[in-house]
């Protein structure tokens, strides 16, 4: 099942197991190792007693299905491999991972698909239970600074700035059924930048109804003319390097189309003049031919 923390034993790569154990019957004194083959070797670690452990969380949702290949050296002996496929299933213990990215703001809302596995369980009681925040024992504090409804729709209390503030939360969701049950659902938030808001000139703050407000106003629009002047001239000047590259490009798609012409009509000249070689030595030869045959004819003209 997927889980924070994978782990299998030994006995359940038989066929390894019963190899190693063939060879040393009191306990395998061999070298266990994952062997860097495929995409997902480095997914997984394995101690000196051949237990296979996940080194990261593994979500079914990410990635459903892996594959690697565990090597037992024995300290005499050839080698065996034996190759693991694993395949994840949806957790039944009541608890799963969210691990979720948004966007600095003002005000951060994670909505119920964002938690689905909670919102499920949640929704088969008709929403009759009851949601709270708990604290992660990584970062107790962050509980406080979320609220949550009783729909399970989560909401800050606060703003993030990717730039001032931690870019990384923890906390979990806890629903508790009508029956007593409780499904928990950890919650790791992961906050990204908005590119919008880099320098921002806060220009949805304007006032203009004093004398004060409407003055920063008209600096903050003035500042806000000379960057879009200046963002312009960075435009034009990129896009006339672009129009530059393409004469350039054009320039030398001509150039080695007449170069291709050159070497083609270069051939051609070679081989005619080859073709013609070719037609005078034939000529030549087949003339020789015919005057040594004209010789032997005269020859026994003046014989008989």
């Amino acid at each position: 099942e997927e889980s924070h923390e994978v782990v299998f034993l030994l006995s359940d790569m038989s066929s390894l197991r019963d190899y190693a154990y063939k060879l040393d019957p009191g306990g395998p004194s061999g070298q266990f190792s994952i062997m860097k083959t495929g995409s997902d070797f480095d997914k997984f670690e394995i101690d000196e007693f051949g237990n296979v452990r996940a080194t990261e969380t593994l979500r079914k949702e990410v990635q459903e299905n892996y594959q690697f290949q565990v090597k037992y050296q024995p300290a005499i002996g050839e080698s065996f491999i034996e190759t693991v496929d694993l395949y994840l299933l949806d957790t039944t213990y009541n608890s799963s991972l969210s691990e979720l990215y948004v966007k600095e703001a003002e005000t951060i809302i994670i909505g119920e698909d964002a938690l689905p596995d909670i919102s499920a369980f949640a929704a088969a009681d008709e929403y009759l239970g009851d949601f709270v925040i708990a604290a992660s024992p990584k970062t107790p504090e962050d509980r406080n600074l979320f609220d949550i409804d009783e729909r399970g729709v989560i909401t800050s209390r606060t703003g993030f700035d990717f730039e001032n503030d931690r870019k990384f939360y923890e906390f979990s969701v806890i629903y508790t059924d009508t029956n007593g049950t409780s499904y928990q659902n950890f919650v790791e938030l992961n906050i990204t930048n908005d590119m919008r808001d880099d320098d921002n000139l806060d220009l949805e703050g304007l006032n203009i109804e004093t004398i004060a407000g409407a003055q920063q106003a008209s600096t903050l629009l003035n500042d806000a003319i000379d960057r879009v002047s200046s963002s312009m001239a960075m435009v034009g000047a990129i896009q006339n390097r672009l129009e530059h590259n393409i004469d350039n490009l054009s320039s030398s798609e001509l150039l080695l189309g007449i170069s291709r012409g050159r070497i083609v009509d270069a051939n051609i000249a070679v081989e005619s003049s080859k073709l013609a070689k070719n037609t005078i030595l034939s000529n030549a030869a087949s003339q020789m031919m015919a005057n040594a045959n004209n010789n032997k004819q005269m020859l026994l003209r003046l014989l008989s």
